[in-house]
């Protein structure tokens, strides 16, 4: 996504934008982390309020390497859940236990990770949807979109082919996706 970087950005904060509003409107805590990855991955905004989320800038957003897409979505879910108390060996009520859209977002291919495997991912996604208070969309900037999600266990109805739209485009459809995950819920 290097060419561009200021679409991504622009992309990321019009969402984080509506997201804001809507809490305002319903009523729902909502609170975002995102993860970048490439040759590694890391943690720009860890499970934070929303309302507390600053605007994305070049200065806390950069492309380089390779995608370690794989290793990015296991580490991240499996931290999450962790902390929402859904981990393996932490069982929560899902009556108890938040509500959560996983949103991954790639130009590129699986080319990097170094310990998740497809089969991994696969398996952690089915466990974490099976809870019941899980959902996972996955947009594809790349000729593959389709077959990576798959391959990760997403469901097709849940997949954004991203390579052939605009990223104005796109960021509508990420939200119409999240709306209408909220639009389930109760404040």
């Amino acid at each position: 996504m290097a060419d561009q970087t200021d679409d991504v950005i622009g992309g990321f904060n019009t969402y984080v934008k509506e997201m804001k509003a809507q809490a305002l409107v319903d009523g729902i805590e909502t609170v975002v982390s995102l993860f970048t990855f490439a040759d590694d991955h890391s943690v720009v905004y860890g499970a934070k309020p929303v309302k507390e989320v600053q605007p994305l800038t070049e200065k806390n957003y950069r492309t380089y390497g390779n995608t370690a897409l794989l290793d990015a979505v296991y580490d991240s879910v499996t931290k999450y859940r962790e902390k929402v108390g859904q981990g393996e060996y932490s069982p929560r009520k899902q009556s108890e236990a938040p509500s959560v859209l996983v949103i991954i977002f790639t130009d590129g291919e699986e080319n990097a990770s170094r310990h998740a495997t497809w089969h991994m991912v696969q398996k952690l996604i089915k466990s974490c949807e099976k809870l019941g208070n899980w959902q996972f969309t996955y947009a594809g900037a790349h000729a593959s979109a389709w077959a990576q999600s798959q391959k990760m266990g997403i469901r097709v109805d849940q997949t954004v082919d991203a390579q052939h739209l605009t990223f104005d485009q796109t960021t509508r459809q990420l939200l119409d996706r999240s709306l209408s995950h909220r639009s389930n819920l109760r404040p």
